[in-house]
């Protein structure tokens, strides 16, 4: 797992469960299809007024025919080495759904045996010490 944190300043308001929720079911994932000795990369960075978080798996990837429907509820691929992992399907439709309550929105790229990107982009939102 390699972290790069390209502006550890960046700021995005959110309930602090969803947040942790999209993560869980992001990171989990690459995990989960990316076999041994394979590598994932989290990414934070700033771009004008959005806050992006990227995650890169070097996994099974995400076939053409798949990638219209992965954030539909219960979608699950057919591919054998997809369906050999346990899971119910609701993660990244729940990602969506929250990304979109918080103004965020989510793409994806990816190929079969080669691995995937998910790029997460939120608003970004001035903290200050006190305005609580």
């Amino acid at each position: 797992l390699e972290v790069q944190v390209f502006n550890k300043n960046a700021y995005t308001v959110g309930e602090y469960a969803d947040v942790v929720r999209i993560w869980n079911n992001l990171v989990s994932n690459a995990i989960k299809y990316t076999p041994e000795h394979g590598t994932v990369t989290f990414s934070l960075r700033e771009e004008n007024d959005r806050v992006i978080f990227e995650i890169i798996d070097s996994g099974y990837g995400i076939s053409k025919e798949d990638l219209p429907f992965i954030f539909n509820k219960s979608y699950r691929s057919a591919d054998p080495k997809i369906r050999e992992q346990n899971g119910c399907g609701f993660g990244l439709a729940l990602t969506s759904e929250i990304l979109n309550l918080h103004g965020g929105e989510i793409a994806v790229q990816s190929e079969p045996d080669t691995g995937t990107q998910f790029a997460l982009s939120i608003p970004k939102e001035e903290y200050h010490l006190g305005d609580q």
